[in-house]
């Protein structure tokens, strides 16, 4: 059945996690969990040798009790948790020839009109680019035999990570109680590229080095104002931030590239037919999201009615540098080197001659600071109207703030003047926003219940739970 009115902002379940306490008693216990690549089967696609390497650690401790009898408790846990996986990737790159300037097929001389082809299929090394020869340098050799997926590389991931939580329970009286407890969290992965200099493409899982910390603040205080009432209010704080790099420091330097962020970053070569050189699209980020939550409810116990009562406050907060391609995508295909019928032609030629068919570069050069208010308010009675029926009616209301950049660096399209605008917020604030509940629960006998639900749900857009929905320059 659909959950109460006091729950909001997800159209599907809602996950309610409850922290352990500490007690009278001082316990403790002591864990670990290990997987081993000796337990596992061989990866088919595996070189010879032995097996890739897998192995996880997953360990730590819980520990609670009396700071104060029968007043103040205490509760910690800490778990670490390493992992290491061996894994295969294939890639395809330049032949020995190839390197050499020598191919299979006709290469057309861009620099003659009409374009004639070089003779014996071969490029000059006196003709090679002089940034296309520091690109070539980041291609190994090749490993296998044949002109595709002729290098794999075998190599281990590693994930380490670190979790903690500390809680403090006080109790004043039989009505009044607060907890306070703190989560903390850091992951340091760092993903295996598919060449061994960092470069290609990541289409899985991290797409960089990427260390990542996460921070948790919650507290409650419980006032019983008598056996049928009772007021809860609680204030939590969640924080995230990831810094995640790849390839900075990458020794090519292209001549005239606006000045960025992650400018050192090695730039991104794309050859059709050949894993690329560079980094994953988007690998270098610095970005720190935040809530910050006040939440108030009543519950009143009144003969066959569980009324509840309250509001939800929330700040969020978003603050990224995340530039797609911070220093330049070039693309190569066989344009570059094919005749004007569209015969013959290589892309790694059409690189080893400098022949760009394409280019973009995404310039942030400061952080977007992203910021959304929302408040919520909700009432709910569930009306246990016989011993076998069970009304939930309630409703929540729900005020979307406009969500706004802090600099202005939101832009949108003027119809009327056809140039971007940079306005504070471009949305409107929704005055009418009331998500309705209704659930009903009958019984049948003692092994048949009857179940129905009813609700609607608002968020900053349709189908998308994140505020910052508007275009950012």
């Amino acid at each position: 059945n659909a959950y109460s009115p006091e729950y909001g902002r997800s159209n599907g379940g809602t996950v309610m996690v409850i922290g352990k306490s500490g007690s009278n008693e001082l316990h403790g216990t002591l864990f670990e969990f290990l997987r081993n690549e000796d337990l596992n089967a061989r990866n088919y696609f595996a070189q010879p040798g032995a097996k890739p390497e897998f192995r996880r650690n997953q360990y730590g401790l819980t520990v609670g009790g009396p700071i104060r009898r029968n007043k103040t408790f205490f509760f910690a846990d800490w778990q670490g948790t390493r992992l290491l996986t061996g894994l295969t990737r294939f890639s395809t790159v330049p032949t020995a020839a190839q390197r050499g300037g020598v191919f299979t097929a006709a290469i057309y001389d861009p620099a003659t009109t009409p374009r004639t082809p070089f003779a014996n299929n071969t490029i000059p090394t006196s003709r090679f680019d002089t940034v296309a020869q520091q690109i070539l340098q980041h291609y190994p050799v090749p490993s296998l035999p044949g002109a595709a997926n002729n290098f794999v590389r075998t190599a281990v991931e590693p994930d380490s990570q670190n979790q903690f939580d500390g809680r403090i329970d006080h109790l004043f009286n039989e009505k009044h109680r607060v907890f306070g407890r703190y989560s903390y969290l850091r992951d340091d992965d760092n993903p295996v590229a598919p060449l061994p200099d960092g470069s290609g493409t990541l289409s899985t899982g991290v797409i960089g080095h990427a260390i990542t910390r996460g921070d948790g603040i919650a507290s409650e205080y419980d006032w019983t104002l008598s056996p049928t009432m009772l007021n809860q209010v609680r204030f939590g704080y969640t924080r995230r931030a990831v810094d995640q790099s790849s390839l900075q420091n990458g020794g090519i330097t292209i001549p005239g590239v606006p000045a960025n962020s992650f400018s050192s970053t090695l730039p991104i070569f794309t050859v059709t037919g050949y894993q690329q050189i560079g980094p994953t699209t988007a690998a270098n980020s610095n970005f720190t999201t935040s809530v910050t939550e006040y939440l108030d409810t009543f519950s009143w116990v009144h003969g066959r009615h569980a009324i509840k009562f309250g509001t939800d406050i929330r700040r969020e907060a978003l603050d990224i540098v995340n530039p797609p391609n911070p220093t330049g995508s070039y693309a190569f295909t066989t344009t570059g080197t094919n005749s004007s019928t569209g015969a013959g032609g290589n892309a790694l030629a059409s690189m080893l001659l400098g022949q760009v068919n394409a280019f973009s570069i995404d310039i942030q050069k400061q952080a977007l600071q992203e910021r959304a208010h929302i408040a919520e308010f909700f009432i709910g009675d569930e009306w246990k109207v016989s011993d076998r029926l069970t009304l939930n009616i309630g409703t929540r209301y729900t005020l979307n703030f406009p969500s706004t950049e802090v600099h202005n660096q939101t832009a949108i399209f003027n119809l009327q003047t056809q140039v971007l605008d940079f306005p504070h917020t471009a949305r409107e604030l929704e005055c009418c926003d009331f998500g309705p509940r209704a659930g009903l629960a009958y019984r049948i006998g003692n092994s048949w219940v009857i179940r129905s639900g009813y609700g609607m749900g608002w968020f900053e857009q349709t189908g998308i739970k994140n505020p910052f929905t508007l275009p950012q320059f």
